[in-house]
C-alpha cells in the first residue's frame, strides 16, 4: 500500500483534486479524519496511511496477539504442557509479551523504511524526526491494545474476553483522538501535555498557526496519541 499510493502525491497534488477533496466534504469530518492538511506531502502520508492502516493494523495485531499468547493456548489445551516443563509462570508470561513486542518493532521498522525510502520520490517532506515521533506513537498504541488482550486473556483464560477489552481500547483511543479535534470543550485532548519529562506539543495544523513543511500533521497526530496512550496506561 505504501508503494502504491505515497509516490503519487506529486501528480495528485499538482491536479488540485485534494483541494477538490476537502471543499466537498463538511469541516468537522475533516477534521475527525485528520484531512485539514492532506494538500501537504505529510498530511497526505498521514490520511493514506497513518491514519487508516498505520493506525488499525498495529491495533488489530496486538489484539490477536495479545488474545492468543495466554487466552488462545488455555482454550486449545496446550498452556498446560507448556508449564509442565521446567519453567515459571513469570518466565512463560515475560518471554511470551518479549516475543510479541519484537514482532511490533519488526512490522512498524519495515514501515519506517518503506517511508523514509518514498519521502524524497514522494516528495513529502517529511523530516526524520518526527517520522520517528510518529512510529513511536504507533508502538505505543500497538503495546496499549496488546497489554490490554495479554492482561485480559491471563485473568480470565479466554480469548473472547480479551479481544474484547483490546478492541475497546483501540475504538476509544480512534474516538478520543477524533473528538479531541472538533471542540474546544475537549481542548485537553490535544493541549500541550508532559510525555517523558518532555512537553509535546498537540496543537491541531488547524489552528491558524503557521507550519513550515514536513512538520504538521505527523507531529500533531503522533504526540496526541503519545499523550492517550500514556492517559490510558496511569
Amino acid at each position: 500500500m505504501l508503494a502504491l499510493y505515497l509516490p503519487l502525491y506529486p501528480s495528485i497534488a499538482g491536479s488540485g483534486q485534494l483541494e477538490d477533496l476537502l471543499a466537498s466534504m463538511p469541516p468537522s469530518l475533516v477534521n475527525s479524519l485528520g484531512f485539514a492538511s492532506i494538500a501537504s506531502g505529510t498530511g497526505y502520508a498521514q490520511a493514506t496511511y497513518f491514519g487508516l492502516l498505520g493506525f488499525a493494523l498495529p491495533a488489530i495485531a496486538g489484539i490477536g496477539w495479545g488474545a492468543a499468547a495466554l487466552a488462545g493456548d488455555e482454550e486449545d489445551g496446550r498452556l498446560e504442557l507448556t508449564l509442565a516443563h521446567a519453567v515459571t509462570r513469570s518466565r512463560v508470561l515475560l518471554e511470551r509479551a518479549l516475543a510479541i513486542m519484537l514482532k511490533f518493532v519488526l512490522m512498524l521498522g519495515v514501515g519506517f523504511l518503506m517511508v523514509l525510502a518514498l519521502n524524497g520520490p514522494g516528495e513529502l517532506e517529511i523530516e526524520p524526526a518526527h517520522l520517528v515521533a510518529t512510529v513511536v506513537a504507533q508502538l505505543g498504541l500497538a503495546a496499549l491494545t496488546f497489554a490490554t488482550a495479554f492482561a485480559v486473556g491471563a485473568a480470565t483464560g479466554r480469548r473472547s474476553w480479551a479481544i474484547l477489552a483490546g478492541a475497546l481500547v483501540a475504538v476509544g483511543a480512534y474516538l478520543l483522538n477524533a473528538v479531541g479535534a472538533q471542540s474546544p470543550d475537549v481542548e485537553w485532548l490535544r493541549g500541550s501535555r508532559r510525555c517523558g519529562g518532555r512537553m509535546a506539543a498537540t496543537r491541531s495544523p488547524t489552528d491558524g498557526m503557521p507550519e513550515s513543511p514536513g512538520r504538521g500533521p505527523l507531529r500533531s497526530r503522533s504526540s496526541r496519541l503519545v499523550g492517550l496512550c500514556s492517559r490510558a496506561a496511569m
